[in-house]
């Protein structure tokens, strides 16, 4: 098969590389969608998983079932499927209470294993999930990111009627604000430096927008009578926004890292 090998820090290889086999209790995807992760950039820049290389990356996939190795039920071959991508060892504490990313023994599809940038990817039949054959592959694809979020509004506790805020309106910032808008969450607020992102996230549910930094702390004392936002999401990853995120959230409550 085809696949794209990050061999080191800057640069990838087109290569033939063998079809992985199946291992018992595995399944075989055929790939038909693989997105492109910011955790996927800081890899290729070398800033996470170098000590993995050379490795194939990709872990946000949607495929088929090419074929089913020894033992697994439940599924089809040809069905279409999404992948969970953190594989735990499914014994240990953490495991047992579904803190999969505390298991000392986790391994990452695409992370610190080969992953879907590739034709096939074999993953452990458990962690492959039916998915609708209506929904479009583009739209599966995202299946992974739309997890982290939705994890963090578990984690949050946030319901209907609270006050938020959003810092950064990438890709995962915008399904933040999409989520929090179908919970009920009111006012919704985000900022980014992009006035574009700012833009597209006010179209998809946001209630303010800033991109102005120095307007920020007076936009969110506005929007919520000058209490500050129940819940503040940090979607970026920049250290130095924790402090503003908790400048601007109401005494007490809770603040939560996206990623």
């Amino acid at each position: 098969m085809r696949a794209a090998v990050l061999v080191k820090p800057g640069q990838f290889e087109l290569r033939d590389v063998p079809v992985p086999k199946p291992a018992a209790h595995e399944v075989l995807i055929r790939i038909s969608r693989t997105g492109i992760c910011g955790t996927d950039l800081h890899i290729f820049h070398g800033n996470y998983a170098a000590n993995a290389l050379p490795m194939i990356p990709g872990h946000e996939l949607t495929g088929h079932i090419a074929v089913m190795g020894e033992g697994v039920a439940g599924l089809h071959e040809g069905q279409p499927v999404v992948v969970d991508m953190n594989i735990g060892c499914t014994r240990c504490y953490w495991c047992r209470r579904d803190e999969v990313l505390n298991c000392p023994d986790m391994q990452q599809i695409g992370i610190t294993m080969d992953g879907a940038f590739a034709e096939f990817v074999s993953v452990p039949a458990r962690l492959a999930i039916p998915a609708p054959a209506h929904v479009p592959d583009d739209i599966l694809a995202l299946t992974e990111p739309l997890s982290c979020v939705v994890r963090a509004a578990r984690k949050s506790g946030v319901t209907f009627g609270q006050s938020a805020l959003v810092i950064g309106a990438g890709p995962i910032g915008n399904l933040h604000v999409q989520l929090l808008r179908t919970i009920g969450v009111a006012p919704i607020i985000v900022t980014d430096l992009s006035a574009d992102r700012v833009q597209m996230a006010l179209d998809c549910g946001a209630d303010v927008g800033v991109s102005d930094p120095t307007q920020l702390a007076a936009a969110v004392h506005e929007a919520t009578d000058g209490r500050g936002a129940d819940l503040v999401i940090e979607s970026v990853g920049n250290a130095a926004l924790y402090q503003v995120a908790l400048g601007l959230i109401v005494a007490n409550k809770r603040y939560v890292r996206s990623m």
